[in-house]
């Protein structure tokens, strides 16, 4: 019987056994990874940058000496912190090195859960051919987001089997389709000030760069928003789809005085009135040059990207059944719950993997001390 099972190998878990391992090496840990290695998806975050964390993120300071230590130096762009090389393999391989410094970590790969049980003071983990029991279990199995490495939603299945209640999940973080055809804007990039309104009233506002895809709108401050879009959905929710709008101001830097200035100043132009202001083929979509279309262009959502194009997954298990410092379970002792598991969804910049790391070491440290 081991003191300590991980059920996941990523983020969470890793930083999990880590801070175990560093302070108490009497004991005795498993980690059980679905996949053939791990820290997989770690390799896919920020683009294969990692955006580890963020000068803002709650905690960054604990984060941040967390990989001080595991020898990661960070590279602050806009706010947002990256391993100095700026490439996710490195940051992996650095928790792999650590990870094998530890004699009483055992990792097992390949290893698919199907089922966690709890009985007599101790939890049982069963796998096809086998089971493997420990004097404390971390649920670190991530959320749906990303079922391309192995988070299909397993952690939040195991969580509510013993008990725990789960907010309804969805994907979060991701990109939109739009009624409107958009395929002659695919590659665009540009400037805008975006808003989102429901039934007529504006529930989102950001400024960033809009990225135009085949099928719709992706970028930045689109993720952000895809998160007001998915939470409030109803369960009709093609249907729902319908009363969410986007409109995109293509010249947030310009008053509405100002553009009609721009477009009197052009009137004699005969074509690409917008010219050095916007991609020519972004005013060909517009059509018409008015002051509506430039400070206005007004989308309709079809639909929002699922969780196999989603960053991270919105909803989880209820924060206020886990104890905020220690991340141990209220309802049942020796259960932690850390990372994507969790009703916890952030802002593009950093703020999910902060989340993930900063739960995994309060819970490691905390183990440690018991």
């Amino acid at each position: 019987m081991y003191d300590v099972c991980i059920l996941g190998g990523g983020a969470s878990g890793l930083a999990t056994a880590i801070s175990i391992a560093k302070l108490n090496s009497d004991t005795r840990i498993c980690i059980l990874e679905k996949n053939s290695e791990l820290g997989k998806k770690i390799l896919a975050t920020g683009n294969g940058r990692c955006n580890i964390s963020n000068e803002e993120a709650y905690g960054v300071d604990t984060v941040s000496s967390f990989f001080d230590d595991i020898y990661v130096d960070f590279l602050s762009i806009d706010k947002r912190y990256y391993p100095y090389s700026k490439k996710a393999s490195d940051v992996r391989d650095a928790l792999l090195i650590e990870i094998s410094k530890y004699s009483n970590i055992e990792v097992l790969l390949n290893s698919n859960v199907l089922k966690v049980s709890h009985e007599d003071n101790f939890f049982s983990c069963s796998l096809k051919n086998s089971k493997i029991e420990s004097k404390t279990l971390v649920i670190a199995a991530g959320g749906k987001s990303g079922p391309q490495y192995g988070t299909v939603g397993d952690g939040f299945s195991f969580s509510k089997n013993l008990g725990h209640n789960l907010s309804k999940v969805y994907p979060g973080l991701t990109s939109i389709e739009t009624v409107e055809d958009v395929s002659i804007l695919k590659g665009i990039r540009h400037n805008c000030l975006v808003r989102l309104s429901y039934e007529g009233k504006n529930i989102f506002t950001e400024l960033g760069e809009v990225q135009f895809t085949n099928t719709g709108l992706s970028g930045i401050c689109i993720f952000n928003m895809s998160n007001h879009i998915t939470r409030g959905l109803k369960s009709n929710w093609k249907e729902d789809l319908k009363s969410h709008k986007v409109s995109l101001d293509l010249l947030p830097d310009y008053s509405e005085s100002q553009v009609l200035k721009l477009l009197s100043d052009r009137k004699n132009l005969k074509s690409r009135k917008l010219i050095s202001l916007i991609d020519s083929r972004l005013e060909e979509y517009i059509g018409e040059v008015t002051l509506e279309n430039i400070k206005d262009l007004t989308f309709n959502i079809s639909s929002v990207d699922g969780f196999d194009r989603s960053q991270v997954t919105i909803g989880g298990v209820l924060l206020d059944e886990v104890e905020k410092n220690t991340q141990e379970s209220k309802l049942i002792k020796n259960l932690f719950l850390v990372g994507e598991v969790l009703d916890y969804s952030g802002i593009c910049g950093g703020f999910n993997l902060n989340h993930a790391w900063l739960t995994g070491i309060k819970a490691g440290r905390y183990i440690a001390s018991l």
